[in-house]
């Protein structure tokens, strides 16, 4: 699989198993209307910050991810419920455990339209650094 580094890819210094760089996987995932349908299909062609679902629901957008229209996707088990996100995420079941397992050892990520990751952050922290990546590159 290709790895991409540079401006638009922001690895955590602090982490050898980062995924930054990596093709995000894809996976089946069931929607809120019932419809399944490939992880792809969900993210859209456009910037997605993809989270575990989590009792708080997915973390808020920054401004600078909300004013390049990223959107928020959150994963929940095969199984989990599939009740609205407090904050507005999309929210999606994992029919076949790719996502789970990814974001399991990843944790959040911020997905570029081509697919690739552009960095992955601990959920609750960490993002500034992709705020940063992103102004820098469309300033």
């Amino acid at each position: 699989m290709p790895w991409l580094h540079g401006d638009l890819v922001v690895p955590r210094a602090s982490d050898a198993a980062d995924a930054a760089g990596d093709l995000f996987p894809q996976g089946r995932v069931r929607t809120a209307t019932g419809t399944t349908q490939l992880s792809d299909n969900v993210l859209g062609l456009r910037f997605a910050q993809v989270s575990p679902r989590s009792a708080t629901g997915a973390p808020l957008l920054s401004p600078v991810l909300a004013g390049i229209g990223a959107h928020a996707v959150s994963v929940v088990p095969r199984g989990g419920a599939l009740d609205p996100d407090p904050h507005g995420a999309t929210v999606v079941e994992d029919l076949d455990g790719v996502l789970s397992a990814w974001l399991g050892k990843h944790g959040c990520a911020l997905v570029r339209p081509d697919r690739y990751v552009l960095g992955t952050a601990a959920c609750d922290d960490d993002r500034a650094r992709w705020d940063d990546a992103i102004a820098k590159a469309i300033s």
